[in-house]
């Protein structure tokens, strides 16, 4: 449970990821990026400079073996944790599970 004053308020899923990129990122850190992805989500954390890369998507959600070969030093990952957005894919795993436990827990242990 959260306190009320740690609830933001957005106009959308942009300015989300917009503030969410100014509060976590300093330009040229590595971010991982669903590919293929959501543009909403790789235009609002391009506000603040990122350096994006872009990790392949495939029937079980974000491949985290090629995003190793692709870069280990990132400091956001962005992960469709259910049903990815525009393939439609689904993560293994249950979606709040724990880390390990399904594609986008395997990059909690980065």
């Amino acid at each position: 449970m959260c306190d009320a004053e740690q609830v933001y308020i957005t106009s959308g899923a942009h300015q989300a990821f917009s503030f969410l990129a100014h509060l976590l990122l300093d330009p040229g850190d590595k971010v991982w990026i669903e590919n293929p992805g959501s543009r909403v989500a790789r235009n609002g954390l391009l506000q603040s400079e990122p350096e994006l890369i872009p990790v392949p998507v495939d029937d079980e959600g974000i491949n985290v073996s090629a995003g190793q070969q692709l870069t280990r030093d990132f400091r956001l990952a962005t992960v469709t944790p259910h049903t990815s957005n525009p393939g439609g894919t689904a993560d293994t795993g249950p979606p709040l599970g724990p880390a390990g436990s399904s594609r986008s827990g395997q990059c909690l242990d980065h």
